[in-house]
C-alpha cells in the first residue's frame, strides 16, 4: 500500500499518515519534494492513492488534477486548503477528481474513507468485461472509455464507475442506496457526491435532465439507463 501526498504541510502529512496506517499499518506514505518529482513518482511507482493539497508555492489545484489526468487514473484525492472557498470542492470534482477531504475529517473519517475509495478500485477491476453498447453510446470497463457516436467522451474514473453501473442495469431502477453502496462502500456518506457526480455525466452526455436521453431521475427513489437513448417519455423529476 503506497500513497502519494503532495503539496501537503507537516500537519497534513502527519494526519494521513496515522490515518493510513490505523487500517494499513505497513503503508508507505511518499512525500515528493517537488512537482517533477511528483509526476515522475506516480508514473513509475504507481501509487494506490494520490493526496493532493493546493497552497502557497504549489500548483493550482485545475492544473495539478490536469497534468496527473494527462497520464493517470490513479485514484485522487483533494484536501481542503488552508484558504478554502466555497466552490473548491465542485471544481475539484468536476476536473477529475475522486473525492475531496474537509481538513476538519476526523481520522476515523479519513481512514473510512480511503477504505472506500480503495474498495471501488478493487471492485472495477473485478469487473466483468462486458462492454455495453446502447443506442450510439458504447461503455467498455476493458479500457474505462466512454463512446458516443464514435467519439469519446472523457469521464473520470468515478464518473465511469457510476455511468457503468447504471447502463449495466440498464431499463432497471437503480435506487440511491444501491448505487452509492456499489461506488462508495458502506463507510461514506455520499448521497450529495452521487448527485454531484450524475450531474456531471449528464453535462457530458448532452443529456437534458429535464428531457433525459440517457439517465432519468425517479423521484425519490434513485435513476434509471434508458437503453437505446430513446427520450424518456413519462414525466420525470426535475433532476438532481
Amino acid at each position: 500500500m503506497m500513497v502519494l501526498v503532495a503539496g501537503a504541510g507537516p500537519g497534513t502529512v502527519v494526519k494521513v499518515e496515522v490515518a493510513i496506517r490505523l487500517r494499513w499499518p505497513g503503508a508507505r506514505v511518499v512525500v515528493p519534494s517537488d512537482a517533477d518529482s511528483i509526476l515522475e513518482t506516480i508514473g513509475e511507482d504507481e501509487p494506490d492513492v494520490v493526496l493532493f493539497q493546493p497552497g502557497p508555492g504549489t500548483w493550482s489545484m485545475e492544473r495539478f488534477i490536469n497534468e496527473v489526468r494527462a497520464f493517470s487514473d490513479v485514484p485522487l484525492v483533494l484536501m481542503e486548503s488552508e484558504s478554502p472557498n466555497e466552490l473548491d470542492e465542485v471544481q475539484a470534482l468536476e476536473t477529475g477528481a475522486d473525492d475531496y477531504f474537509r481538513q476538519s475529517a476526523s481520522l476515523i473519517n479519513l481512514t473510512a474513507r480511503f477504505v472506500a475509495l480503495l474498495r471501488r478500485v478493487r471492485r472495477a477491476s473485478a469487473l466483468a468485461q462486458e462492454t455495453v453498447s446502447s443506442g450510439g453510446l458504447l461503455v467498455d470497463p476493458s479500457t474505462y472509455e466512454v463512446h458516443m457516436q464514435g467519439q469519446r467522451v472523457d469521464l473520470t474514473f468515478t464518473e465511469f464507475r457510476v455511468l457503468y453501473f447504471l447502463a449495466r442495469n440498464r431499463g432497471a431502477v437503480v435506487t440511491h442506496n444501491a448505487l452509492c453502496q456499489e461506488i462508495w462502500g458502506d463507510e461514506v456518506d455520499a448521497t450529495n457526491l452521487l448527485k454531484k457526480y450524475i450531474q456531471r455525466i449528464r453535462r457530458k452526455l448532452n443529456d437534458n435532465p429535464q428531457s433525459p436521453r440517457w439517465i432519468a431521475s425517479i423521484h425519490g427513489i434513485g435513476y434509471r439507463f434508458l437503453g437505446a437513448g430513446a427520450r424518456e417519455s413519462e414525466p420525470v423529476a426535475a433532476a438532481v
